[in-house]
């Protein structure tokens, strides 16, 4: 029954005029941050910061096909929505404010985000269905507890900077808390059945999600008290760039293993369909027939398992209570096929693909028909609370940078980290931790 289901799930992918795309990739122009980019030439004596990175999220805008419906009006529809929210704000959060952005009162007084991570965890649902199959979730927050964040003042304090004090002085932290605090989440869920069946088993987002925050109450120390409204919007950024990331990346992937709870036909048909909807059709075309010629590299190893299938599998392994990030492209491409925290095997057609795991770029990974491509990795455990940053292996390129004891999964090969004020030169091997 399965193979059947993998067949017709094929068929639907296929077809072109058929295929409904569950992800792509854009940059977030429609996130309108509050604060402002502020370059290192506005800090004392052009000390760096950590660089701020476009976010980019997947634009989930599906093709207006004849059976394509609001998830809203489908049997059991919120109460599946209920099933994924439930699961998304069953886990807390970190989220990470916006290095290098000033939020500013005039030209001459306000602060810039250095660095700074606080973790959240939602409570409370509250759905409301609108028109046009358009949802409303409403979610409060505990207390958030903000420590360890590291901003810059405008004016410079340091008596030798005057007469011109107006640049961004030397970091130092800050700490507090926010009450009282709310967000409300709109956005408008689309569904398609699996091709010759009533199981509606693919979950879209017809439109950009929207965010609207409430904070009711923050203090942060030592700031002045002026500086609160600032504060507020120095986190609701944060809050934002963070939320978006986490609803982009797991409301798709969660609906998998909610929806085959209702429809069990749904069961098995995401072996195919998860990667290849937004494949370039060149690509489909010739995929089905083609096989890799090599069968192991250094960041990767091709088993050879001869299964019967029309597809290979990717797969990392990694510890459970490990944090990384997948993102999958088309080999020599920027579109996203897939992006996603929460799995650790794809099926995916044969041909060349391009991964990042935690903003790491692995180039050219062989997928073969039948076969297991296994990638290599190990995990980097920073013991305690620190500031830390992984740089690649010339120091060139900020890979991660954190202030919190964390294990991460990456690709093995050899990185730069800085930690207590120390650059070490480090190699992540396979299947070992390596702990600081």
């Amino acid at each position: 029954m399965k193979n059947i289901l993998l067949y017709l799930a094929l068929l639907m992918l296929l077809s072109g005029t058929q295929a409904l795309p569950i992800s792509a990739q854009t940059k977030v122009d429609f996130l309108k941050f509050k604060g402002k980019i502020s370059p290192n030439s506005e800090n004392e004596n052009n000390d760096t910061d950590p660089p701020f990175k476009a976010l980019v999220f997947p634009a989930n805008s599906p093709k207006k096909v004849s059976n394509q419906s609001n998830v809203s009006d489908m049997e059991n529809g919120l109460q599946i929505i209920k099933d994924i929210i439930d699961k998304m704000i069953g886990r807390e959060y970190g989220f990470t404010l916006l290095p290098q952005h000033k939020y500013m009162i005039n030209n001459c007084l306000g602060f810039k985000v250095s660095a700074g991570e606080f973790n959240v965890k939602f409570k409370n649902p509250v759905f409301e269905v609108g028109s046009m199959g358009k949802i409303t979730i409403k979610l409060g927050l505990d207390k958030i507890y903000l420590s360890a964040l590291k901003i810059r003042m405008r004016p410079c304090s340091k008596p030798q900077h005057i007469p011109s004090p107006c640049h961004f002085g030397p970091k130092f932290e800050i700490g507090g808390e926010a009450t009282d605090v709310s967000v409300t989440i709109v956005f408008h869920p689309v569904a398609r059945a699996l091709a010759g069946s009533s199981g509606v088993c693919f979950f879209a987002l017809a439109d950009n999600v929207l965010f609207k925050w409430r904070i009711g109450g923050l203090n942060l120390k030592p700031m002045q008290n002026n500086l609160d409204h600032l504060g507020k919007d120095m986190l609701e950024d944060g809050l934002n760039g963070g939320l978006f990331n986490v609803f982009y990346s797991q409301f798709i992937e969660l609906s998998k293993e909610v929806i085959p709870e209702y429809f069990e036909i749904c069961k098995g048909a995401y072996d195919i369909k998860e990667i290849v909807d937004n494949l370039p059709d060149e690509v489909i075309a010739g995929s089905i027939n083609s096989e890799s010629s090599g069968n192991q590299n250094d960041k990767w190893q091709v088993k050879k398992v001869n299964a019967k299938t029309n597809t290979g599998k990717l797969i990392i392994t990694l510890p459970k209570d490990v944090a990384w990030d997948m993102t999958i492209f088309p080999a020599g491409s920027d579109k996203v096929l897939s992006n996603t925290m929460l799995k650790t095997n794809f099926s995916l057609l044969p041909g060349s693909y391009d991964l990042e795991i935690n903003h790491i770029r692995i180039t050219g990974v062989k997928i073969e028909k039948g076969n297991e491509t296994r990638l290599k990795a190990g995990t980097l455990h920073i013991t305690s609370a620190t500031s830390w940053t992984l740089y690649d292996e010339t120091k060139k390129t900020v890979l991660i940078n954190s202030m919190s004891a964390q294990k991460r999964g990456l690709p093995v090969g050899k990185y730069k980290l800085s930690i207590d004020n120390q650059d070490r030169d480090i190699e992540i091997k396979e299947g070992e931790t390596m702990e600081y």
